[in-house]
């Protein structure tokens, strides 16, 4: 039990959540307050910190949000913070009011969390691995 707490810790130290004495850093308060929807809130602050959802919320020429841009960030948020695996008999129904089945990711979000669900397996790797 005091090894996997450990192991906790370690983890938000080596994602800058945490400083040398274990004290909160920056955007640790969005990680502990959406702490329920682990592991969104992570990849969440991993998009943050990288700039994508910035890159993501580029405003048009005139300063507007686009509704592209806009369905764009709703569409993410709900892989993070929304996701349900759809039941076999509830595939092949067509529902006329409502998407089911979300559409892929924008590209450029979708490398940023792989690269952040690889940094958490080298993480793992190199603490019970080797």
């Amino acid at each position: 039990m005091i090894f996997m707490e450990t192991m906790k810790k370690y983890n938000l130290f080596l994602k800058g959540l945490l400083d040398d004495e274990g004290n909160p850093q920056n955007l640790t308060g969005i990680v502990t307050h959406l702490h329920y929807h682990e592991p969104g809130n992570l990849a969440f602050v991993y998009l943050l910190r990288s700039g994508a959802l910035r890159m993501l919320c580029q405003p048009e020429k005139d300063g507007t949000i686009s509704k592209e841009t806009q369905l764009n960030v709703v569409l993410v948020l709900s892989y993070l913070f929304a996701p349900l695996i759809l039941h076999k008999r509830a595939q092949n129904v067509k529902y006329s009011n409502s998407k089911v089945v979300l559409p892929p990711l924008p590209p450029e979000i979708k490398t940023v969390i792989e690269l952040s669900t690889f940094s958490n397996w080298v993480i793992v790797d190199n603490c019970f691995f080797r």
